[in-house]
């Protein structure tokens, strides 16, 4: 899940209230990343004033009531500069990853790195789990059926039909209708001549 916490304290305690009350919904294996506002220590802050201690009791109470493991990172350490040259540059974590235990093992491998974006506040966040579930890439193959008329229309029929859900739920879903379709298609001898391309 990502969120954007707000840089206002009563607001952000407020979010992070309904993050406590609404994680149970989702299920034993989940991970956030979020631009947090706030860190956990005076060592994620470079430059600007030193915090007192007592400050990250609220971010620190929100972590472990949901028992969250920060998942690290590689590059560099902060996530977000002010850009200003000098003395007046100061740079925070503010940006993480947390998984709760079930999540950091089943995704053992995962990474969160940090990508450095000189036209931008933040730093670029990254979660790579790629490493943990590698498959072979299959090899693309066109094939020229597609291109047939009476398969487009076909297709065309399918994509059309009403999926209720979330986006990706109706994307996914109308692909399996289409896929479904088009074989069905084929079957029923909607089949390309040479001559029908």
């Amino acid at each position: 899940m990502g969120v954007y916490d707000s840089s206002e304290d009563m607001i952000r305690m407020q979010q992070w209230e309904i993050i406590r009350n609404r994680s149970y919904l989702w299920g034993k294996e989940w991970m956030i990343t979020s631009d947090f506002n706030d860190i956990v220590l005076n060592d994620e802050k470079w430059g600007g004033r030193v915090r007192y201690i007592r400050s990250f009791n609220d971010f620190k109470t929100m972590i472990q009531d949901n028992n969250l493991v920060d998942f690290g990172f590689e590059d560099h350490s902060w996530t977000r500069s002010n850009n200003w040259e000098g003395d007046g540059l100061i740079r925070h974590r503010l940006d993480r990853g947390f998984g709760i235990i079930r999540w950091i093992y089943r995704y053992n491998n995962a990474k969160h790195i940090h990508i450095n974006n000189e036209t931008l506040d933040h730093a670029i966040l990254l979660i790579d789990n790629s490493s943990c579930h590698r498959t072979k890439k299959k090899r693309f193959i066109f094939d020229k059926r597609w291109i047939n008329r009476r398969i487009q229309q076909v297709v065309q029929e399918a994509w059309h039909k009403e999926v209720c859900g979330y986006r990706m739920f109706r994307l996914t879903s109308k692909i399996k209708i289409c896929r479904v379709a088009y074989s069905s298609g084929t079957k029923k001898g909607i089949v390309i001549l040479e001559r029908d391309c």
